[in-house]
């Protein structure tokens, strides 16, 4: 037996569960109240919901298809960009920062020039000038003193003022160091 909650969820939603495509023997088709069909006001609060849904699919669908359109044509840029060397040369100045370049591992004037990682390789930096300590992060890279006439010039060439601050961090003192060890916050 179907409740009566049921029917109306199957007047709502299409055929019951059990129906098959050319079952119709079930569907009260005169739609008395009695036996579970739906009031004016039901049927009104369905066919809004149906429009409701009907625009928000839609939309849906059209922001799909702006998004797939607008990686379409960012591949078709990148792809076009690798195929001159200026392409190949902005790309690489929009990866890697110039301390990025000249504090990375790689970094080599003639051969990677952009200090990128040799593939499945992470991305590596000088963490002291001497180039005795490396670290992963970016913000705790030093560039190398055998480099830093270049990357000032560098620096200047592409208008930052603050060259020659890249300075060896490892020996300052921080806040928390001069705090006892029995101190938090």
């Amino acid at each position: 037996e179907i409740s009566l909650l049921e029917r109306k969820r199957d007047k709502l939603f299409g055929k019951s569960r059990g129906d098959k495509e050319g079952d119709n023997e079930g569907d009260d088709a005169d739609g008395d109240n009695k036996s579970g069909g739906l009031d004016s006001n039901e049927t009104k609060k369905l066919e809004r919901l149906r429009k409701e849904l009907k625009i928000v699919t839609a939309a849906s669908a059209r922001r799909k298809e702006l998004h797939e359109q607008a990686q379409r044509e960012q591949e078709l840029q990148l792809i076009a960009a690798q195929k001159t060397v200026e392409g190949v040369q902005k790309l690489n100045e929009s990866k890697y920062s110039v301390l990025e370049r000249y504090a990375s591992v790689y970094y080599d004037e003639q051969m990677n020039p952009f200090g990128a990682p040799p593939p499945g390789r992470p991305k590596m930096y000088w963490s002291d000038s001497d180039k005795k300590k490396t670290t992963m992060n970016a913000r705790m890279a030093v560039v190398p003193s055998q480099l830093q006439q270049k990357f000032d010039v560098e620096m200047k060439k592409q208008g930052h003022d603050d060259v020659g601050n890249n300075q060896d961090t490892s020996g300052k003192k921080r806040r928390w160091d001069e705090r006892g060890p029995g101190m938090h916050s």
